[in-house]
């Protein structure tokens, strides 16, 4: 996802408004099929992502295969009689090989109860996406560009790698994040993967507790500063890396030579018209799709689409707003 003008533009009918705004440029990590970003591994408190947001945009290059595509997964290590040699989801969220888009995790305690709500809906390919899994206490959802599309009643927790052990100390064990596959073997090799992505990820972010639809929403398109008491790791490509720039730094190392963070630069201007209908022109870089979308007002949620996505031609492109009748109007442009 890539959100340009930074600045959220205002217009009041009968002006002319021009706004210079910086350019920007956002990474995005790519697979061809066989490359995942990995986490180092980290241990959780008690509650610590018992209740979870996870999300991420998505871009994949087909959404129908003969496996699941996993975009995001933290996976905890579960001690058993003969040690630690299981691993349990503490979040996963994917598409199908039936091209829907699913959350899951696996529950703490003795049972391996596995939870999981899927889409009936498959998504489109080539065409970015916003997913989001959430877990507060007796209820997964699913999102799908904002709005909540499957739901599943479970009064399990998810296994954070937190155990309590009778007799005896409480142990804390580790997990790891993988982005763009399934990590069967996290803290031996990284070898054992499966499920893999085959396109674009961006803007993976991790919470601790469960966001309200509003925040996802908000989310959607406003990058988090890094310095929320609950975001315990964001990944956004920016700088060219797999940095986490959460405060928890816990920076991701490509594995395998099939996925790569590529660095995009985004136009400089952007300016309304208004007369009977609100005329938004912007520069547009050559293949880069772009949607305009327009809020009734503060707060900033609720975002519609004034039209479908255009192809930017490396030229200055104008979008209308036919259906503008407030006085005014905010209006934000993204790219992808």
């Amino acid at each position: 996802m890539k959100t340009i003008p930074r600045a959220v533009l205002v217009g009041m009918v009968g002006s002319c408004l021009c706004v210079a705004v910086s350019g920007a440029t956002n990474g995005v990590w790519t697979s061809t099929g066989t490359g995942a970003v990995v986490t180092p591994p980290w241990t959780c408190g008690e509650t610590m992502l018992r209740e979870f947001t996870v999300s991420a945009w998505i871009k994949p290059s087909a959404v129908t295969g003969a496996t699941d595509q996993v975009v995001v997964e933290r996976v905890a290590a579960m001690l058993t009689e003969s040690g630690v040699d299981a691993w349990r989801a503490n979040f996963r969220i994917g598409v199908n090989l039936s091209g829907c888009p699913f959350v899951f995790y696996e529950g703490a305690g003795a049972e391996p109860w596995q939870i999981q709500a899927t889409s009936t809906n498959r998504i489109a390919a080539d065409q970015w996406t916003h997913l989001a899994g959430r877990y507060e206490w007796l209820e997964l959802s699913l999102y799908c560009n904002g709005v909540r599309i499957a739901r599943c009643p479970s009064s399990v927790w998810p296994h954070n790698g937190w155990l309590g052990v009778s007799p005896g100390p409480t142990l804390s064990l580790p997990g790891v994040v993988t982005i763009g596959a399934r990590n069967h073997d996290p803290i031996e090799s990284n070898t054992n993967m499966d499920s893999f992505f085959t396109g674009a990820i961006d803007e993976v972010t991790v919470w601790d507790g469960a966001l309200s639809p509003t925040d996802i929403q908000t989310y959607m398109y406003a990058k988090p500063t890094g310095t929320e008491t609950n975001l315990v790791g964001y990944w956004s490509f920016d700088n060219g890396t797999a940095g986490d720039g959460s405060s928890n730094t816990n920076h991701g190392t490509l594995v395998n030579s099939t996925g790569s963070v590529q660095n995009i630069t985004f136009p400089t201007t952007a300016r309304i018209n208004l007369t009977t209908d609100v005329a938004v022109s912007f520069q547009t870089v050559q293949d880069a799709n772009y949607q305009v979308l327009a809020s009734a007002g503060r707060p900033f949620t609720n975002w519609v689409p004034m039209a479908d996505s255009v192809t930017g031609n490396g030229l200055e492109m104008t979008v209308v707003d036919t259906n503008a009748t407030q006085n005014g109007r905010f209006y934000r442009i993204v790219a992808h």
